[in-house]
């Protein structure tokens, strides 16, 4: 089924700090008392600093067709079971080829390929992936490790390699996180969320965050059981504090691909919340004298 994904503001040139309608500050952004501007750059405190403008956020339509899941696909779907041979590997990728196929004749019979992607893994869709930026589709490629509960990277440290070597709209990554969960599960999550943001701030590269907030046995006690009166009741406040607690960690990603919500007021607190920093895209470097 093609997702659509909410379209958060575009983020674009802010000015310098302090201009325009105040936002909360995140915790890791340092905001200057006094500032001077200098031709280029601007003076904050010792020493002159260039003005770094990071635009966050996209604002656009943007319908995803999902098919990046690995393990439970290679075992449910085609009856795998890893590590696969090449015979095996290449049957898993020509039955993902099916499902891009029937995305192109999606977007041939009238989907606007700006606003039409596909979420698809590397190992199984690269050629996907490339075939569909060269034919002006949206990309996006997984950058999360398959059948974990915690978030590594695919590919270890080598995961900016890869999303260069792919060069998809988004990088995208998969995390489920629950703020009343394990604390040291989150710090270590939150880490690697801090490196894989950080790394698409510097390289210009789009960040997608799908957040999955899965209940903890003690918040089902909660509930007598029921799944949906956690997703009703609980589910929505929990995905506003771990999102808060991200932002506070320096992890910003340009869309948030969030679980379903029940309530039209919490989709908008939610909205909000994915909002809240975007006044504050402009940062300082500085300059090396």
């Amino acid at each position: 089924m093609i997702e659509p994904v909410t379209p958060l503001p575009p983020g674009g040139r802010r000015g310098f700090a302090g201009q325009g309608r105040r936002t909360e500050r995140p915790a890791h952004a340092k905001a200057p008392s006094e500032l001077r501007v200098r031709g280029g750059g601007c003076c904050v405190g010792r020493g002159t600093w260039d003005v770094v403008t990071m635009s966050l956020g996209y604002n656009r339509p943007l319908y995803l067709l999902p098919f990046d899941r690995r393990y439970s696909y290679i075992t449910d779907m085609c009856h795998f079971t890893p590590p696969l041979d090449a015979e095996q590997h290449a049957a898993v990728a020509d039955s993902k080829r099916v499902i891009y196929d029937g995305f192109l004749e999606a977007v041939e019979s009238g989907l606007p390929r700006d606003r039409a992607g596909i979420l698809v893994d590397e190992e199984f869709g690269a050629e996907l992936l490339r075939d569909a930026a060269r034919v002006g589709c949206v990309t996006a490629v997984s950058t999360e490790s398959s059948g974990s509960d915690e978030f590594e990277f695919e590919y270890g440290a080598a995961f900016a390699q890869h999303i260069a070597a792919v060069a998809p709209t988004f990088a995208k990554v998969l995390v489920r996180y629950n703020p009343e969960g394990d604390a040291a599960l989150n710090r270590r999550q939150t880490a690697r969320l801090k490196q894989l943001s950080d790394y698409c701030r510097g390289a210009s590269q789009p960040f997608m965050f799908e957040l999955l907030v899965p209940a903890t046995p003690a918040q089902l006690d909660r509930v007598q059981g029921q799944n949906a009166a956690y997703d009703l009741r609980l589910r929505p406040e929990l995905m506003l504090a771990t999102i808060r607690t991200l932002q506070d960690a320096g992890v910003e990603p340009d869309v948030w691909k969030i679980e379903g919500l029940d309530r039209a007021e919490d989709c908008e607190r939610i909205v909000g919340v994915a909002r809240r920093y975007r006044e504050w895209a402009t940062i300082f470097e500085q300059r090396q004298p």
